[in-house]
């Protein structure tokens, strides 16, 4: 029986560093931003620097894109797992390839933006459209397709 407490610690010592890692093992996610970061991306860069995704045992990469056309066509073929962009760049994708569609996710940025702004004197005043209320547009950003959209999340679905 004296053996037997050995070797069972021994066996254990072996094991723990193996069970430790699958227990921390996360899962991978490549994600790819529309552009550099700046306020939009904000979300998701607050969101990695917070630990929010390893709360929830994600491994998230974050890269700058460089438009959203491009960020799709990567999200497209694999080289990410999910991407932020212009919805109406992922509805083009989508419409030119049928065979290999994207799926948005939700929407990031579907309303207007608001800023304050500060004069040489220190007093600041809030930044207003002169418009009536029911002619003014909603916000939106610009894609790398030049058109305005706001933002979205979109993933390649997998089989």
């Amino acid at each position: 029986m004296s053996t037997r407490i050995p070797a069972l610690a021994a066996l254990l010592v072996l094991a723990l560093p193996s069970w430790l890692s699958s227990a921390e093992a996360q899962t991978k996610v490549r994600f790819a931003l529309d552009w550099q970061i700046q306020g939009p991306q904000a979300p998701f860069i607050t969101a990695k620097a917070l630990g929010a995704f390893d709360k929830q045992g994600l491994d998230v990469t974050i890269d700058r894109g460089t438009g959203s056309q491009k960020t799709i066509e990567q999200v497209a073929t694999g080289t990410y797992d999910l991407g932020y962009g212009d919805i109406n760049s992922m509805i083009e994708y989508n419409v030119k390839n049928p065979q290999t569609p994207l799926i948005a996710v939700g929407m990031v940025l579907n309303s207007r933006s608001r800023c304050s702004r500060s004069s040489a004197t220190g007093s600041a005043s809030r930044r207003t459209s002169r418009a009536p209320a029911s002619a003014r547009r909603p916000a939106t950003r610009r894609g790398a397709s030049g058109r305005s959209s706001p933002g979205t999340s979109a993933y390649r679905p997998t089989a």
